[in-house]
């Protein structure tokens, strides 16, 4: 399955196997632009794009992405709002898309949901439901956006390891504008 979406978001995996034996590279990915860096697990597939980076666990049992893009004036006047529209924009067309939680915490910079989505599994063809993050931050205009995919099972597993990835995370929002003028 490809996702098409204006911030070059990587498609999700299928998940099948069981949560990974988990711990940090010994460096943090910076991605080329310099506008973000994070730490991932030791092992992780990395996917670039030139506005994002795509981390696959190694049996395809989770993953996570993180994208960045200019702003034009009105999303940013009306910042929840637009982050709701492009999650559904990028996200309802997949099975049993359902949002399940959204919060807009105090600044008005941030935006997260968490929803659900069914996926099918090869080979069998086994529906499975897969539970995701998505972390809207607004800085200078540039938006960021973090997508945390695992397989409902194992969130309550992975859930520890998405935590310190997102408190990893460093952005550079000028390095993203800089990446966009280019």
């Amino acid at each position: 399955m490809t996702r098409s979406t204006g911030l070059s978001l990587l498609p999700p995996p299928t998940l099948l196997a069981d949560s990974p034996a988990l711990t940090f590279a010994s460096q943090p990915y910076r991605h080329p632009s310099g506008a973000f860096g994070v730490r991932y697990p030791d092992g992780w597939q990395i996917d670039e794009a030139e506005d994002a980076a795509l981390f696959t666990a190694p049996d395809d049992s989770a993953q996570f992405s993180i994208a960045f893009t200019l702003l034009d004036s009105a999303a940013v006047g009306s910042f929840p709002a637009f982050a709701e529209s492009k999650l559904r924009a990028d996200w309802s067309d997949l099975p049993s898309f359902t949002i399940s939680q959204i919060e807009s915490p105090a600044p008005s910079d941030h935006w997260r949901a968490s929803f659900t989505f069914d996926q099918t599994s090869p080979p069998d063809g086994a529906l499975t439901t897969v539970t995701a993050l998505a972390i809207f931050q607004m800085q200078d205009g540039v938006l960021f956006i973090g997508i945390f995919l695992a397989q409902t099972d194992l969130q309550n597993r992975i859930a520890t390891l998405y935590q310190a990835i997102a408190d990893s995370l460093v952005l550079d929002s000028q390095a993203a504008i800089l990446s966009n003028s280019e």
